[in-house]
């Protein structure tokens, strides 16, 4: 969350770690359907200059998470800051 990416470049890097920790749990044969995730918002940098409207941060979170969470994963809880919410 600190530095000055994009969202866009967030969404990358969530992309990326999400998938790699479900090959993970998948390679240990962890029964997804067992697990629960809570993940962070999708959002830009805290030094980035282009801030992100709550539009762009929600679509960018579904977004995200639908490309990589497994549908055998029962559940999905997000943590909204209401810094986020002004």
């Amino acid at each position: 969350m600190d530095g000055e990416h994009s969202i866009e470049v967030t969404v990358k890097i969530t992309e990326h770690v999400l998938a790699e920790v479900y090959k993970a749990l998948h390679d240990a044969n962890i029964l997804l359907e067992g697990t629960l995730l809570k993940p962070n918002m999708v959002i830009q940098g805290s030094e980035c200059k282009t801030l992100s409207s709550n539009a762009q941060i929600g679509h960018a979170t579904v977004t995200v998470l639908s490309r990589t969470v497994p549908v055998a994963v029962p559940g999905v809880t997000v943590s909204i800051s209401y810094n986020y919410l002004n």
